[in-house]
């Protein structure tokens, strides 16, 4: 492989800065700050002359539209009527957080279906959780329906773990657990002016509880794009690679994040046998597609088919596989204009690959960003 060593510099300096544990499934184009991770080093031909941002740690302002009233609506307040359990969502699937007493005294915030969410006292502060509605006893004419207006994935980007509170206070409230870096959170609604009324993810099952603002980006809320891939687990994170991996059967569906053109492409080399006959094999990200969008370009890597009317070469990988150098080539298939949500693909383990999934990946003109600062995809622990 050709080296390009004015890259050098740049990637110890990133090794220095991210240290992010990444795992097995993939061995394609992107960084190894950890001796133990199994990604390959860096593919340094098709990566030449760009830059690496690293991952996005800017939260999102919440647009005026998305500013809900409920955490500055007056609660009513009740009795709880008969001992009750309190669930952390509206729903007996969700954790349950304890039982209350009869003749408990509570404040009645919203209704969500046959839940109330309410807010009572314990030690060290307050709390909030879901009972039945019939549980508790009350006048609640005036309690309004809950307005989950934003309900679209978040990220924790606050640099480290980051507490939820079951309130939206950090001196009213007490806490209710955490969420890890860059986990992947369900924000439902803004609550004030600086929270968001949030569902997470437990070795337990669901808790819904409440975040800083500050702690979080909703990418939806600025770009409103479809997700790439809708199923998987994340397999290899940004930051100690070029892209996201998300680890899925082979033949899964990907989608356009968003309108562009769509190039289709297969990345390989050809290899004179013994012989004298030539041989093609599949390297780097092997059968993908390019979307550009404005200046930007989306990545879906190791596919192992494309939309109709393009048809996805079956070449071998290389053993062990290998990324792209001076020989690589790319077969072109055409290209064509789609709109935010087309079928672009399947899932596979074309080019330099160890197992099925997606690699995408975002490029802003001739620089590699974190693909979460434009859209969240894959709903799975981290």
């Amino acid at each position: 492989m050709k080296k390009n060593f004015s890259l050098l510099p740049f990637l110890f300096a990133f090794m220095l800065a991210f240290s992010i544990t990444v795992f097995a499934g993939d061995s394609e184009e992107g960084f190894k700050p950890n001796p133990n991770a199994t990604e390959a080093d860096f593919d340094e031909w098709i990566y030449q002359g760009l830059k690496i941002d690293p991952p996005y740690d800017k939260a999102t302002p919440v647009p005026k539209e998305f500013i809900n009233s409920v955490g500055t609506m007056a609660a009513v307040s009740g009795t709880i009527n008969k001992s009750t359990t309190v669930y952390y969502g509206p729903s007996s699937t969700y954790v349950s957080r304890e039982t209350l007493a009869q003749g408990k005294a509570v404040s009645v915030i919203e209704k969500e279906g046959s839940y109330y969410l309410i807010e009572y006292s314990v030690a060290g502060g307050n709390v909030r959780g879901y009972v039945l509605t019939t549980s508790v006893d009350g006048n609640f004419s005036s309690v309004p329906v809950a307005n989950n207006n934003i309900n679209q994935f978040g990220l924790n980007i606050s640099g480290s773990t980051a507490t939820i509170y079951g309130g939206p206070s950090t001196s009213s409230y007490v806490s209710i657990g955490s969420v890890s870096k860059r986990e992947i959170i369900t924000v439902l609604k803004n609550d004030g002016s600086s929270w968001y009324h949030v569902e997470y993810w437990t070795s337990n099952g669901n808790k819904r509880g409440y975040i800083q603002t500050s702690n979080v980006s909703v990418p939806w809320l600025i770009y409103k794009y479809n997700k790439p891939i809708t199923t998987g687990t994340r397999t290899n994170d940004y930051g100690s690679h070029s892209g996201i991996d998300i680890g899925v059967s082979s033949g899964t569906t990907v989608y356009a994040i968003t309108s562009g053109t769509a190039k289709f492409r297969t990345a390989y080399k050809e290899v004179t046998l013994s012989d004298g006959t030539k041989k093609r094999y599949a390297v780097s990200y092997g059968n993908f597609v390019e979307l550009t969008f404005g200046s930007n370009k989306a990545i879906y890597a190791h596919l192992s088919s494309f939309m109709s009317g393009y048809t996805a070469p079956n070449y071998p990988n290389t053993v062990p596989p290998s990324g792209a150098d001076s020989s690589t080539r790319y077969l072109e298939h055409g290209s064509i204009s789609v709109n935010q949500g087309t079928y672009l693909g399947g899932t596979g383990n074309s080019g330099y690959s160890t197992g099925p999934h997606l690699h995408f990946e975002i490029r802003e003109g001739s620089t590699v960003v974190d693909p979460f600062k434009y859209v969240l995809f894959a709903k799975m622990p981290w």
